[in-house]
């Protein structure tokens, strides 16, 4: 019986079987079947293999990670307009007997908050940390720019 050593070298590198495992299920002698792998290098095969595999297994939760967080991004961004422009609607002003008064309101609160939860989400709002930081920063260059001479060759 001739061995078929593609499809024992194929289940080492695809499984996490031992080469003397191997060697009793194919009813091989380990020392050969050892001799066979370290000729043909299979030891880096599987290392290539699972490698390969792990970096697919990891690209395919990336994206599915990233389309749950585009539909939960795009449900959130859909709320948000629904919910400015239902604020938005005029509402009538009714008097006590219930009759309309030819005044209209509109949720302003609800605009400005749902608005703002917007330009956070787009990353259109500067945090006051960063604003005070910057100014800082920028008084600091200011001072350090008002200290040196505009022309070179004057001297303090």
């Amino acid at each position: 019986m001739e061995i078929d050593w593609i499809k024992i070298r194929n289940e080492y590198i695809s499984s996490q079987i031992s080469q003397r495992k191997l060697a009793e299920k194919y009813n091989i002698s380990y020392s050969t079947l050892k001799d066979r792998s370290r000729r043909e290098k299979w030891a880096d095969s599987k290392k290539i293999v699972h490698c390969k595999i792990a970096a697919k297994t990891e690209q395919k939760t990336i994206e599915k990670s990233a389309e749950e967080m585009y539909f939960n991004e795009k449900f959130l961004k859909e709320t948000l307009i629904e919910t400015i422009l239902k604020c938005k609607q005029a509402i009538p002003i009714l008097d006590r007997f219930g009759n309309c008064t030819g005044e209209f309101k509109f949720d302003s609160a609800g605009v400005n908050n749902a608005s703002r939860l917007m330009a956070q989400m787009l990353g259109l709002l500067i945090d006051k940390k960063d604003i005070k930081h910057e100014i800082k920063a920028n008084h600091y260059t200011v001072e350090f720019l008002n200290t040196i001479p505009d022309d070179p060759d004057e001297k303090s």
